[in-house]
């Protein structure tokens, strides 16, 4: 068989579920087995300190093993202020590594000490995909 990304599935068959609760979300049959494989590349970090920016966000991702892993960040900001909203999106070039990062994030602080005892809830966005992502930067600028 072939992928919808035009590679080869092993024989495999694939079609594509896409659900409000799980987009592009891949079924894979194989030999009577059926596997959901994960496509969602987005995800939101939220309870993290409001005075992160998207520089803060990409070191501390950096620095949790996603070096040139992440091709887009956007940081929402509160209007009027230097401070954000507290929640940030992070895409990432893989499904792998965006399960990696809610894995690393979620129930641990995210970036520097902070003095509200914010603990991060790492989950997949509503919205999917770096083009997305840069689209909520170039409207929040």
């Amino acid at each position: 068989g072939v992928d919808p990304a035009g590679g080869s599935t092993g024989g495999a068959s694939v079609s594509v579920v896409a659900t409000p609760s799980t987009p592009a979300v891949i079924e894979l049959e194989r030999e009577g087995q059926r596997t959901l494989v994960e496509q969602r590349t987005t995800v939101m970090l939220q309870r993290i300190p409001a005075t992160l920016s998207a520089d803060d966000v990409r070191r501390q991702l950096d620095e949790l093993g996603f070096r040139d892993r992440v091709d887009a960040v956007h940081v929402p900001m509160n209007r009027g202020s230097s401070l954000s909203m507290r929640y940030a999106f992070a895409n990432f070039l893989s499904p792998e590594d965006a399960a990696n990062c809610i894995s690393a994030c979620t129930g641990k602080p995210f970036g520097r000490p902070d003095d509200e005892g914010l603990v991060c809830n790492a989950v997949y966005a509503r919205f999917q995909g770096r083009d997305l992502v840069l689209q909520e930067v170039a409207k929040a600028a």
